[in-house]
């Protein structure tokens, strides 16, 4: 049997197809104008008989991206090309795509503009757990795109992705919607939440370009693909714009997104407290057989809400709120959709005794 593998999909680096498809509430008053959506009553929701008004309304605001990254090989530093896609979000110049199409180690962004003009980019802000940055080019009138409501998505609807793939700038590629609310991992360590799924065609190079309904209006944030082999097989996803938007605008304002936490790190190997020698290491160091099931405190943070409230390492958490822990990834979820200020109640395991504690989470960047 054919093992698929989710990656992000990036682009062509170096000349080779790379496995990179290297994440929130709408907005109560967005930080610029033109993250505003259109109103619904100004577009028609029928069935096109076909796609060409939508192309006409999305393809002037979809840009490519191309960049260049500084990596290392046997004899030293290399550099490598990739390619991306991106959509404008202001007249001014702000255009969003993937964190992972800009990277960590970019030394040169370049947006190639519809109208043919090809502009140096900067990174106005970044959030990896997200998977999305904004850029920023010296440019006037350009097209923003227009959004829709992808809370309003159904299974079965029209869509539409507009990037780069392959290079192949402004390429337009029509599905539907073949489910909603995916949760999922990806090959880089991060999580896609709430994704939308589509059969529409998505390439490496389609990364931070457009998905939009059947009226051109964006819906979605291209992001990742199941694959084989790095190639389309009709199971893509996007980033919903409902949960795009408020980071959007975090990163507009504040170059960073604000995410709470509660000061520790957990352990990153699975399964480890299923594992009889782990097990025992616990039981021989606390007299206390810990549970099978919750994530293992490995670090804490001094002066942190979890250091406060007597957490220590190699504790088990347990649960968050109402959610168990059963794996990583329940974690991971969970802590994507905090914000600081929220109050959160921490169930876990200390050396033999459960205990229960409400916590407040702090900006992550403050401590």
């Amino acid at each position: 049997m054919k093992k698929f593998v989710l990656v992000l999909v990036a682009a062509l680096v170096g000349g080779v197809l790379a496995l990179q498809l290297d994440r929130y509430v709408r907005p109560e008053q967005p930080l610029v104008r033109v993250l505003d959506r259109t109103p619904a009553m100004t577009v028609g929701t029928q069935t096109p008989v076909d796609f060409t008004e939508a192309a006409k309304r999305i393809l002037p605001s979809v840009v490519s991206i191309d960049t260049i990254t500084t990596g290392m090989d046997w004899f030293g530093p290399v550099q490598q090309a990739g390619k991306g896609s991106g959509i404008i979000c202001s007249p001014d110049g702000l255009i969003v795509t993937n964190a992972h199409v800009v990277g960590d180690d970019t030394t040169g962004i370049t947006v190639h503009l519809p109208d043919g003009r090809s502009l140096n980019a900067t990174v106005k802000g970044k959030d990896p757990v997200s998977d999305l940055a904004v850029l920023k080019v010296e440019a006037h009138n350009l097209p923003p795109a227009e959004f829709g409501d992808s809370r309003a998505l159904k299974v079965g609807q029209w869509v539409i992705a507009v990037g780069n793939p392959l290079g192949q700038d402004h390429t337009l590629s029509v599905g539907v919607v073949s489910s909603l609310g995916r949760d999922l991992s990806t090959n880089r360590g991060g999580v896609l939440l709430d994704a939308i799924q589509t059969d529409a065609a998505i390439n490496p190079g389609n990364s931070g370009g457009a998905l939009t309904n059947a009226q051109g209006l964006v819906i979605g944030i291209n992001s990742a693909i199941l694959s084989q082999d790095g190639g389309s097989i009709g199971i893509g996803f996007a980033i919903p714009i409902d949960r795009a938007l408020r980071i959007i605008s975090e990163l507009v304002e504040h170059g960073r997104a604000r995410y709470g936490v509660l000061g520790f790190e957990i352990m990153r190997q699975p399964g480890a407290l299923r594992y009889r020698p782990f097990r025992a290491r616990f039981e021989s160091q606390y007299g206390a057989t810990p549970p099978e099931t919750g994530e293992v405190v490995m670090s804490i943070t001094p002066n942190s809400p979890a250091a406060n409230a007597g957490i220590r390492q190699f504790d088990v958490i347990t649960k968050l709120n109402d959610i168990e822990l059963k794996d990583r990834f329940d974690y991971v979820k969970f802590m994507a959709a905090r914000r600081p200020g929220e109050k959160v109640r921490v169930t876990f395991w200390s050396q033999g005794k459960v205990q229960s504690k409400e916590l407040e989470l702090v900006d992550i960047n403050e401590i």
